[in-house]
């Protein structure tokens, strides 16, 4: 018999962060992305969402939300993951004074290599790295667009992702 649970996060809550922040400062836009909570399977690793080829600062896992306040115009989302075959790009036209929700999951493509290598091996997963090469979105992840009605429904079960860790010191002998 199998058994799972919903992955349980600890963090701050968006109502929290946002009566901390306030809207964001005039001239920029906020830009959230979230994960729905739910099963995390067996190994949430999170995804490491960039801004123009920044970080937000942490690992969207499921159950969890990272927030950044922009400045208006043309941006990018990004999330690129170690070992996958492409990457994921999400253009943003961003307002002043808006704040703008996008749930990330994984994209059609992902799940088509997963299952193609557990059934194939390293091969079915070559094969079918070629045969979705030219997809519309070559990398791990989806970001959908979320009206806000939608978000401010959903997101009070999310939890802000904790930061990203960071980098292991370096012994002093190395030097």
């Amino acid at each position: 018999m199998l058994a799972g649970c919903a992955a349980t996060r600890e963090g701050a809550e968006f109502a929290s962060v946002t009566r901390t922040l306030g809207p964001p400062k005039p001239g920029h836009a906020r830009i959230v992305v979230m994960r729905d909570k739910g099963f995390a399977g067996l190994v949430d690793d999170g995804f490491a969402v960039t801004l123009d080829g920044r970080s937000l600062g942490g690992d969207l896992k499921t159950g969890t939300f990272l927030y950044v306040d922009a400045p208006a115009g043309r941006h990018e989302l990004g999330v690129k993951v170690f070992a996958f075959p492409g990457e994921t790009r999400q253009e943003v036209a961003a307002t002043a004074g808006r704040t703008y929700f996008f749930n990330v999951v994984v994209s059609e493509r992902s799940k088509k290599l997963s299952t193609a290598q557990g059934a194939g091996g390293l091969v079915g997963l070559a094969i079918v790295a070629a045969m979705t090469s030219d997809d519309k979105n070559p990398g791990p992840v989806d970001f959908l667009p979320v009206d806000e009605a939608t978000a401010r429904g959903t997101i009070p079960e999310l939890r802000q992702a904790p930061p990203a860790a960071p980098p292991p010191a370096s012994d002093s002998h190395d030097r």
